[in-house]
C-alpha cells in the first residue's frame, strides 16, 4: 500500500491527525491512559502483561481492544526491545480501525518525545518514507524523518492542547549533539575548535556537522555567512543544503534580518531546488521575521489550513526578495 498521492505531510495532516483525535477521545472517555488500558483489558478479557509473546498475539487479535492494549503496553517495553518499533509502525499504517492506528501514532509520538529509542525510530521512519511515500533518498532523508516525527508530536500535543516540554527539547538537543559527533568522526575535536574550516570539507557529513556546531555556538561572521549561503544554494548534498537553511534560521530567528529573509526567499522561489529544502526555507522566513507562531505555515498545516507549495504566500516571498 502506498500513500504517494497525498505525500507524507498530507497524510500526516489528514489521516494521522484524524486517527490521533479518535485515540484521544477514547482516552478521555475513560479518564486517562492508565484507566483506559485497564478498562479495555477488562472488556476484552485480557490481562495487562509485559510478556512479548502475549503482546504479539494481541497485536493481531480480531478484537480491536486487545490490539490497543498491546500498543499501550508496548510503549513501556520498547526501550528494551527496540526492534518492535517496526511492529508499531506497521500497525499505525495498516490497521483497519482508526482508533488502533491512533494509539500506534500516539505511541510513536511518545517515544520520539522522550527520545527513546531514537535511532530505531529514525530508521523505521526513513523506511516508511522511502517505501510508503516514495520519498527520494536524495532529499536528506534523515532530516526529513526528523521533521515528520516532530510533526506527529506537534499534532498530538495540539490535540491534547499542551506544549512540547523543555525536557523533550533537551533530549532532542542531546541526540543532535551525538549525531554531530558521529558525523565529525575523528575530526570532532578539531571541528569543535574551528568549525568554519570544515565548511569546504569534501565529506558532506563533515560539512553538516560544521553547520550544526556553528549554529549551536551562534557563530556569525561575514565569511561564514557567505560560505553558508553558497552551501544553501549549490551544495551537491541535499542534507548539507538543508543544514545551511537551518543555520540561517537558528542564528537569525526573530531578528528581522532582511538579508537572511532574502536568502531564504531565493531558495523558495527557485523551483529547481528540492521541494523539502524549499519548504524548510519557507517556514524559516516566518521565524526570521518574528511572525507570530499562530501564523506559521506548520501551525496552519496542523489544522489542515496549509499545504506546501500550493498555499505559499507569494506576496511575502516577493517582499523578501525585494528587501
Amino acid at each position: 500500500m502506498s500513500h504517494e498521492f497525498v505525500g507524507p505531510f498530507g497524510y500526516l495532516h489528514q489521516t494521522v491527525k484524524s486517527d490521533l483525535g479518535k485515540a484521544h477521545l477514547l482516552v478521555s472517555k475513560f479518564g486517562g491512559p492508565g484507566k483506559c488500558l485497564h478498562a479495555l483489558a477488562r472488556e476484552a478479557n485480557c490481562r495487562v502483561t509485559r510478556n512479548m509473546t502475549d503482546i504479539h498475539r494481541w497485536l493481531t487479535d480480531p478484537d480491536a481492544r486487545r490490539r490497543i492494549v498491546a500498543l499501550i503496553v508496548m510503549e513501556d517495553v520498547l526501550s528494551s526491545a527496540p526492534d518492535e518499533v517496526t511492529n508499531v509502525f506497521d500497525r499505525a499504517l495498516r490497521d483497519s480501525e482508526p482508533e488502533v492506528r491512533g494509539f500506534a501514532w500516539r505511541t510513536i509520538a511518545h517515544l520520539w518525545w522522550r527520545g527513546d529509542p531514537t535511532d530505531r525510530l529514525l530508521l523505521a521512519t526513513q523506511r516508511i518514507l522511502l517505501d510508503e511515500f516514495y520519498v527520494s533518498s536524495e532529499m536528506g532523508i534523515e532530516v526529513f524523518a526528523v521533521e515528520w516525527l516532530d510533526g506527529i508530536v506537534r499534532l498530538w500535543e495540539t490535540i491534547r492542547r499542551a506544549e512540547v516540554s523543555e525536557r523533550r527539547r533537551k533530549l532532542f538537543a542531546a541526540w543532535q549533539e551525538r549525531r554531530t559527533r558521529e558525523r565529525a568522526g575523528e575530526d570532532w575535536q578539531k571541528l569543535q575548535r574551528k568549525p568554519e574550516r570544515f565548511l569546504h570539507n569534501a565529506d558532506p557529513k563533515r560539512r553538516i556537522a560544521a553547520l550544526r556546531v556553528l549554529a549551536r555556538k551562534g557563530m556569525v561572521t561575514e565569511s561564514v555567512l557567505q560560505d553558508v549561503e553558497q552551501i544553501m544554494r549549490s551544495d551537491i548534498d541535499v542534507g548539507a543544503r538543508i543544514a545551511a537553511v537551518t543555520y540561517i534560521v537558528q542564528t537569525k530567528r526573530a531578528s528581522g534580518c532582511l538579508r537572511a529573509a532574502r536568502s531564504l526567499a531565493q531558495i523558495v522561489a527557485d523551483e529547481s531546488n528540492p521541494v523539502y529544502q524549499r519548504e524548510v526555507a519557507y517556514q524559516g522566513i516566518y521565524q526570521v521575521l518574528g511572525i507570530p507562531v499562530s501564523e506559521w505555515p506548520e501551525t496552519r498545516a496542523a489544522f489542515g489550513q496549509f499545504e506546501f507549495p500550493d498555499d505559499i504566500d507569494w506576496e511575502l516571498v516577493r517582499h523578501c526578495l525585494e528587501a
